[in-house]
């Protein structure tokens, strides 16, 4: 990538983890602070839809934002808590609760959501006398059996 100003500019191709966002001309350290939790890096250039049976609470935002103006996250975040134990079978299902039902949404933004998951990261951390390691993976879920596409290890101490 190009020079900046000290930023490096990634080079035209799909950011590898989530903390690339810094090299980018212009994102700031706070503007990256305030984002770093709802971004993710994926290998893939598909919609990143927002799986409707492990969304949390405080996740509920990721919904507003499918339909701005038309849900708050208030509304949204009780939407979640109100999900079944086993969770959706459709995701309409989820878009017919009660303070959702009857919104107007934007076209497309049911295809926004999905009740499967593609990509899990895997964080671990393994202490020992004489080392401290973490791992951070990246799952593919998408094919059997899942395995592992990206893998980072750094040294904890």
């Amino acid at each position: 990538g190009a020079e900046d100003g000290g930023k490096i500019r990634p080079a035209n191709h799909l950011m590898a983890d989530p903390s690339e966002l810094r090299a980018v001309a212009g994102v700031t350290d706070r503007q990256y602070r305030l984002l770093s939790r709802w971004i993710c890096a994926l290998p893939s250039t598909e919609l990143s839809q927002i799986n409707l049976n492990t969304l949390l609470p405080e996740q509920s935002p990721l919904v507003a934002m499918i339909a701005p103006g038309r849900i708050d996250p208030q509304r949204a975040r009780v939407a979640v808590q109100q999900r079944p134990a086993a969770g959706f079978d459709d995701r309409l299902d989820f878009w017919q609760l009660p303070g959702l039902a009857g919104i107007d949404l934007p076209s497309g933004a049911v295809d926004q959501t999905k009740l499967r998951t593609s990509f899990f990261v895997l964080k671990a951390w393994v202490e020992s006398s004489d080392i401290d390691v973490r791992e951070t993976a990246l799952i593919d879920a998408r094919a059997v059996p899942a395995r592992v596409i990206r893998r980072s290890w750094a040294d904890a101490s």
